[in-house]
């Protein structure tokens, strides 16, 4: 009415304030009843609408027309109809709904494990509306072939306002394929039902076999190793047989253990007649219906061994010798004999090994033999080439150098040390050698001159001297060394003292007629100069060797002595001081 007077209205005039004010009754017992507010009410409307209590919530208008013509149930003219009263708000509020459940779950995948009798487990929770109270049983659709599902409890009992949790187990048999999978948890309780949705994957437990050394070398006669690891996959928990597949003649493998669940040891063998070359080897690993490989790159190799000769260049003085070295350096685990020769040698040359073999397994890669070129008084000066042939078995290696025939002055004569050597004094650089060395050990190292700075021979103040070979006893210490026959004014010489300078060292010349001279010199050691009277420093070196193949990077000297003679005399030999300390690399007689 409108102050007393009846009125009518229609469309949206009537309809707003009609369910403003009907709402505002809804959410009043909504909150009387400690429910939240009602907002957007339409899919609630068309809930009740299409629901059972449609007639006792709404007052439907099945006859009239606005253009479109009234009917039962929503229609164009006048919707879902006017709502009924305190029945409608009840339904709005949830006073008159029906108790029921919901099923949610706490993931929303999970995965399985195929073969395996441990379950993988994930929980389901159970929420009663509206005061449900019963059983709730569950049950899971859409899981493939070989996978059970249980739910602890089977049955659930829900009641009041509190949730309910229960676990689904599930296991994937030994035939359960491989996947994803949509698998729907469905709860029943009479006619009510709730459901949650899980993604349900089976994995199939697997393994790798990989090789820690995937390129080996093998050889012949020898042995070689890899490691060989098993990565579980996907939870892999067994055994693994190890195999290898075809292998070249000769070769032979074993495994250590030949079932492995973490690590196994390949080893691999090879005769002596096993052919060399490149091969693949394939290893196998089998658990079950499982298989993998790992791949090994294998080269077999055959024993040989290399052969070197220094000085590249050696002189030998007419009337006298020089000594070279040698150096058998084994290959791939050669472990023959080796014997020696030399060719290409002019007239009144003639080369002396000192072993006319050598065992590879007995030498230490950088030794070797000494080879001593002695030069007749006739031979004819010069440079000739020579080829040394080292031979085992049906291996034949060489190595060139040239031999320089050279003729002291006249003035001169060169004093052959090489008989009374007792001293490793030299050694080439980079070449490990075996010994104590120039100063006798008493550092506890072992120490020498390098033969790359020293070369073979010196020309010091127009006079020549000449030394030994590298890496072997190449000179003199407290010996008595014979002198070339002849009258001369001077003995020259190259030497030092070592562990230390040597002071008043006395050197006795004796003659051929009984007599003796005595010279006194100080001797500098050769990393400390001490400048004595007499000396002069003929070299300095910038470095020196270890016996461990090292270079000392220091500076290093040789001195160069001249001691007077009787020169109406026939010189016949030198007593060299008796002390380890004083150490001769070179003499030459002049007059």
């Amino acid at each position: 009415c409108n102050n007393g007077q009846a009125i009518s209205v229609g469309g949206t005039s009537a309809a707003a304030p009609l369910w403003a004010g009907f709402m505002a009754l809804v959410n009043q017992q909504g909150a009387s009843k400690g429910k939240p507010r009602v907002g957007f009410v339409n899919p609630l409307l068309y809930a009740i609408g299409e629901g059972g209590s449609y007639s006792a919530d709404f007052h439907d208008i099945t006859v009239g027309s606005t253009g479109f013509n009234a009917m039962g149930g929503y229609d164009l003219t006048t919707g879902w109809g006017s709502p009924a009263g305190q029945h409608t708000i009840n339904d709005l509020t949830g006073a008159g709904a029906a108790a029921s459940f919901t099923l949610a779950g706490s993931a929303t995948s999970v995965s399985l494990r195929q073969g395996t009798t441990s379950a993988a487990t994930t929980t389901l929770t159970l929420t009663p509306q509206n005061g449900f109270t019963g059983n709730v049983s569950l049950a899971a659709t859409g899981l493939p072939s070989g996978v059970t599902a249980s739910f602890s409890p089977a049955q659930a009992v829900v009641s009041g306002t509190s949730p309910v949790t229960v676990t689904l187990s599930l296991v994937a048999g030994s035939a359960a394929p491989a996947g994803t999978y949509p698998v729907t948890v469905t709860a029943l309780s009479g006619s009510l039902s709730s459901t949650a949705s899980l993604s349900v994957t089976v994995v199939v437990p697997s393994f790798t076999l990989t090789a820690s050394s995937t390129s080996l070398t093998l050889p012949q006669s020898g042995a070689v190793t890899s490691t060989l690891a098993v990565g579980a996959v996907n939870g892999f928990a067994g055994s693994v047989a190890l195999s290898v597949g075809t292998l070249p003649a000769g070769i032979t493998a074993a495994f250590s253990p030949a079932t492995a669940t973490t690590t196994s040891t390949l080893t691999l063998h090879a005769t002596s007649t096993a052919a060399a070359g490149s091969y693949s080897v394939v290893v196998n690993g089998v658990s079950g219906s499982l298989h993998a490989t790992a791949a090994v790159s294998l080269v077999v190799t055959a024993p040989s061994f290399n052969l070197a000769f220094t000085p590249l260049s050696l002189a030998v003085p007419r009337g006298g010798s020089a000594a070279g070295l040698a150096t058998i350096t084994p290959v791939n685990g050669f472990t023959g004999t080796v014997s020696f020769t030399v060719s290409g040698l002019p007239a009144g040359v003639t080369a002396q090994f000192g072993a006319a073999s050598a065992a590879g397994n007995t030498i230490a890669s950088g030794s070797g033999v000494a080879v001593n070129f002695t030069a007749s008084a006739t031979a004819v000066a010069g440079s000739y080439p020579v080829v040394l042939t080292g031979i085992s078995g049906a291996l034949v290696q060489t190595a060139k150098a040239t031999v320089v025939i050279a003729v002291p002055a006249s003035t001169a004569s060169f004093v052959n040390l090489a008989p009374e050597y007792n001293v490793l004094a030299i050694a080439s650089d980079g070449v490990a050698f075996s010994g104590v060395g120039i100063d006798g050990g008493a550092n506890g190292l072992t120490e020498a001159y390098s033969a790359t700075l020293l070369g073979g021979q010196q020309t010091i103040a127009g006079t020549t001297f000449y030394f030994g070979p590298a890496g072997l006893l190449d000179a003199v210490s407290g010996k008595t060394v014979t002198l070339p026959a002849g009258q001369f004014s001077a003995l020259k010489i190259l030497a030092t003292g070592v562990n230390g300078a040597q002071a008043q060292q006395s050197f006795k010349v004796t003659y051929t007629d009984g007599t003796s001279t005595t010279i006194v010199q100080g001797l500098s050691d050769w990393f400390t100069p001490s400048s004595f009277a007499g000396e002069t420093r003929a070299i300095t070196m910038a470095h020196r060797d270890t016996g461990t193949g090292l270079i000392d990077n220091r500076t290093f000297y040789l001195y160069e002595y001249s001691l007077t003679l009787n020169p109406a005399k026939t010189v016949a030999s030198v007593i060299l001081p008796a002390s380890r300390n004083v150490v001769v690399l070179a003499a030459t007689l002049t007059k």
